[in-house]
């Protein structure tokens, strides 16, 4: 290279240093104006291997768990939108939680003050498709809630909290009720389900909690009205009587063999008498006032659906059918043959009604069964014990099922 040549690189290098600050400048100065004023764009320039950029937050996605999910379809659907289907290319198997404005705290315990106060709040949110009332009064005078949901013609019948330690039934009730509101005003789709025209067909009444003195005795300090025997309060299944209710209706009553005390206990006492037990009176007499055309009775362990027994195999006609489309949709499983033992139906609520009108009557175990411990703190991971994002089709695909 000529010493002329190299003159003259020496006189571009300055202008072309120059040239590059500019360049830059004028780069970050289009960045300010064009890019979004959002926060979470964060542009990392401390390395030129660092290649980090942070993505803007989803506006407004919507939850997986609004896909209705059945065992022959794989829960990483998402509902299909302009604003996820640019951004996200794959979705994990676990359902994404939208957390909602809640009226019911459904992360605690349902006290029967806390439940009162949900059902007043959820009614007063919404007057014209839900309202409550009292259809009678526990042993203790506890107020025993009845909450209508809808306003068609047909009637079906949800009873929750018949046993004490399973207060997570009146939660999973409860719950329900106001995501089926929220759905109901807000367009009625609900995963597969048209809430607007299942409701205008459907009445529910539901029953929070049908034994709210058991469930204050097993969790709010509350104490039986008798003597029971080797008292346990998170064990304490029974009324303030000591006698299980669902295993006092006058349905095969002096078959059951299976009570291990013929005095109050906390589980294993079906009573002096079928029917004897006041609640048991007052779901019998809401019965019988209703024309129910199905009844879900719903408990807290076994994932599970108690269906049939041998006096009455497949109620209606309809009730076999009706549990193997729960299976597939919320994967609570369907027992594949008749309950055979009267130790086992006798006394039972959903035995009694099927019995009585021919029609389904269901026990409904929520959660699964490998669940250890007491039913009380399970509000802390409901959405996983009670498999929330399939099994709260329940209601929807039993309305849209006997319809």
């Amino acid at each position: 290279m000529t010493e002329k040549s190299e003159n003259q690189i020496s006189s571009l290098q300055p202008k072309l240093v120059v040239g590059i600050a500019l360049a830059l400048a004028f780069s970050l100065l289009l960045a300010t104006i064009f890019l979004p004023k959002n926060d979470s764009y964060i542009l990392y320039f401390d390395s030129p291997t660092d290649t980090k950029t942070s993505l803007p937050a989803i506006p407004n996605t919507p939850s997986t768990t609004d896909v209705e999910d059945t065992s022959s379809v794989e829960s990483s659907k998402v509902s299909s939108t302009a604003e996820t289907s640019s951004v996200v290319s794959t979705v994990s198997s676990t359902p994404v939680v939208v957390e909602e404005n809640n009226i019911i705290n459904y992360k605690s315990r349902q006290t029967y003050s806390m439940m009162w106060k949900g059902i007043e709040n959820l009614c007063k949110e919404y007057p014209e498709f839900l309202s409550y009332s009292v259809y009678g009064k526990s042993t203790k005078g506890r107020s025993l809630p009845l909450v209508k949901m809808g306003t068609g013609a047909k009637k079906g019948l949800i009873v929750a909290g018949i046993h004490g330690t399973e207060h997570i039934t009146t939660t999973y009730a409860l719950r329900c009720i106001e995501d089926y509101c929220r759905a109901y005003v807000n367009g009625g789709r609900y995963g597969n389900y048209n809430l607007v025209d299942l409701f205008n067909k459907y009445t529910l009444y539901i029953v929070p909690n049908c034994n709210p003195d058991g469930s204050e005795i097993a969790h709010n300090g509350d104490s039986p009205l008798v003597s029971v025997a080797n008292f346990k309060r998170w064990e304490y299944k029974a009324n303030a009587n000591g006698v299980n209710l669902n295993r006092n209706f006058p349905f095969y009553f002096d078959g059951i063999n299976l009570m291990k005390n013929p005095k109050p206990d906390n589980e294993y006492y079906k009573g002096p008498s079928g029917g004897s037990e006041i609640e048991t009176k007052e779901l019998m007499e809401l019965c019988n006032e209703n024309s129910f055309s199905f009844m879900l009775s719903l408990h807290a362990r076994g994932n599970i659906t108690y269906w049939s027994d041998v006096i009455t195999p497949n109620a209606g006609g309809i009730t076999s059918g009706l549990c193997s489309k729960i299976q597939s949709v919320t994967g609570i499983v369907k027992t594949s043959s008749p309950t055979s033992n009267p130790s086992s139906y006798g006394g039972g609520f959903e035995n009694w009604f099927r019995y009585t009108y021919q029609r389904p009557g269901i026990c409904v175990e929520l959660m699964n069964a490998g669940i250890t411990g007491s039913t009380s703190g399970n509000e802390q991971n409901f959405d996983s014990h009670t498999i929330w994002y399939k099994t709260k089709y329940l209601f929807a695909l039993t309305m849209d099922y006997v319809s």
